[in-house]
């Protein structure tokens, strides 16, 4: 499976350093976000990456709130220091602190675990699925009444077999199969 590139937001005060992660950042594929050298600029640019890499120290402010920004978006990130992972605080005990300077690889692989254990934690959260049916439903019915009515009627019929026979492992496949035999019901009264 062929991944999509991520697009990494790099907060780096020594322009030198924040180049030369851009260039090895653009040569494994991935698009960079920056790379910037304030708190401000970077945090304008939050809402549009998919990970991050944060210098903890940027030109006499440090970039935590740009990490809290992160983290309650769940965007990965990973932060490089020339000081030491003891001034990060425990909040963030879950994101690495590199030593400054780094090469990009270890931090993109580091990025690409955290990015690979979010995007299966989404896969089965209720709210995320019931969205994507309804997405998907809207596509093919001709009307939204419609469309939340074919996913209403695959969720209730998800609730009877859960009474009977307990969620399924594979909840995000299972909610979409039904919504797939929902819709194949629906286009065969149509015709």
């Amino acid at each position: 499976m062929i991944s999509k590139p991520l697009r990494v937001l790099v907060v780096q005060d020594d322009f030198r350093v924040g180049q030369r992660l851009a260039r090895e950042i653009c040569a494994c594929g991935e698009i960079v976000v920056g790379p910037f050298s304030t708190v401000d600029e970077a945090m304008r640019q939050v809402d549009s990456v998919h990970a991050a890499i944060l210098d903890l120290s940027v030109h006499d402010e440090d970039a935590l709130c740009v990490a809290d920004r992160l983290m309650h978006s769940d965007v990965p990130f990973v932060f490089v220091t020339a000081r030491g992972a003891g001034d990060i605080p425990a909040r963030f005990d879950g994101h690495r602190a590199y030593p400054k300077p780094r090469h990009a690889a270890p931090l993109l692989d580091d990025l690409h675990r955290q990015h690979r254990t979010r995007a299966a934690r989404h896969d089965d959260d209720p709210k995320l699925v019931v969205v994507e049916m309804l997405e998907r439903s809207r596509m093919i019915m001709p009307d939204p009444a419609s469309a939340e009515r074919l996913v209403e009627a695959a969720l209730l019929r998800a609730v009877a077999q859960s009474v009977e026979s307990g969620i399924p492992p594979r909840f995000r496949f299972w909610l979409m199969g039904l919504l797939d035999d929902e819709i194949g019901q629906k286009s065969r009264h149509l015709q």
